[in-house]
Order: C-alpha cells, then sequence, then structure tokens
C-alpha cells in the first residue's frame, strides 16, 4: 500500500534537490516567472505524473493479489 502512494515521491525529489545537484535550479530562477509560479508548476507536474501513474500501480496491486507472484512464473 506504500509504494501506491509514493509515485510522484521520485519527480518531486528530483524536482528540487535534482536541479540543486545539476546546477539547474540557479538559471531556472533567472527566468521572468515569479517563484510561486516555479513552485507551482513543480507541483502540477508532480500531481499529473502520479494521477497517470496510479491506476496503473493500483491495476498491478490487484493483479498481484488475486493472482499472486507464484503463478505467474509456474511452469506447466
Amino acid at each position: 500500500m506504500l509504494t501506491t502512494l509514493m509515485g510522484g515521491m521520485y519527480l518531486a525529489i528530483d524536482a528540487t534537490a535534482g536541479e540543486r545537484e545539476r546546477g539547474s535550479l540557479e538559471p531556472l530562477l533567472t527566468v521572468r516567472w515569479s517563484r510561486h509560479h516555479l513552485i507551482y508548476g513543480k507541483i502540477l507536474a508532480t500531481c499529473a505524473t502520479d494521477a497517470v501513474a496510479r491506476p496503473h500501480r493500483y491495476g498491478v496491486a490487484i493483479v498481484l493479489r488475486f493472482v499472486g507472484l507464484g503463478t505467474l512464473w509456474d511452469e506447466r
């Protein structure tokens, strides 16, 4: 259940710490947009990515719950 909530976490981490490590945060802050627009854009991108990936994660979780991993690789 915890992994279904972690879909946008990696994007959110990369949108902040990843840009700082790559050195792309400072040039981003020099554009004419206000900082709160940049932050809202990062939040919106993270939420959109999570919303697209969430049905897939739930589908995989449901299949694994009812089918199980063992039946997927059983040799017949």
